[in-house]
């Protein structure tokens, strides 16, 4: 009888330092809904399953992923569900609203850097009267020089909201000709930033990639 007791009381103690060691780990959850309204009960960073009756038409799983999924993480789409990592609900934005949100961002920027443009001692060189525009190299590269009849692979990004380029790139090549102002003498791997201020408003974070000289 002792030895039965002893026992039972080995296991209790073993199982409660089981539950307490589950216990003190955040419980992982899976959020169930059968409609959008029904996600004020799960909280960002849930595992969410979705599947509302009735639903006919695919598009509706996309839309709701799109709002609601987190894409961090991956997400499964399979007629008629969805289960993915809850995001919290995501703010709408039209396309035309970025457009505004970016064009404000070089406003931003070019307006902290207005003041330094005609002070020589800034490092800011002028290209452009008409426009105003003007350029400064922020480091020096060690590739072929840039010069007439050569093709110019660059990256360019745009300022975010702290006027740092904005992660994403866009490549542009061009054909150097006689009239190219502010790219000749530069050598492949130079970073410039290019500003106006004039009628037509921009400010860039170029990054030059690669200097191809075309055969005759």
């Amino acid at each position: 009888m002792a030895s039965i007791i002893c026992i039972s009381a080995v296991f209790v103690s073993f199982f409660s330092f089981e539950h307490e060691t589950i216990a003190s780990e955040k419980a992982q959850r899976l959020c169930l809904v059968n409609s959008p309204a029904e996600l004020i009960a799960c909280r960002r960073g849930d595992s969410l399953y979705y599947q509302q009756p009735g639903l006919v038409h695919g598009k509706y799983l996309l839309d709701f992923a799109a709002q609601y999924c987190d894409t961090n993480y991956e997400i499964n789409i399979q007629f008629p569900y969805v289960l993915c990592v809850y995001s919290g609900v995501k703010e709408k934005i039209a396309a035309q609203e970025v457009r505004k949100e970016i064009e404000s961002n070089k406003l931003s920027a070019l307006r902290k850097v207005g003041n330094e443009l005609d002070n020589p001692e800034s490092g800011w060189k002028q290209i452009n009267s008409e426009e105003e525009r003007h350029f400064l190299i922020t480091s020096h590269g060690t590739g072929p020089v840039i010069q007439d009849g050569v093709e110019v692979t660059v990256r360019v990004r745009y300022p975010g909201k702290d006027g740092k380029p904005e992660k994403f790139d866009e490549l542009k090549t061009f054909l150097v000709t006689k009239d190219t102002v502010g790219f000749k003498g530069l050598r492949q791997g130079s970073s410039l930033i290019i500003a106006s201020n004039g009628e037509k408003k921009l400010f860039e974070f170029v990054d030059i990639l690669k200097v191809t000289k075309l055969k005759p």
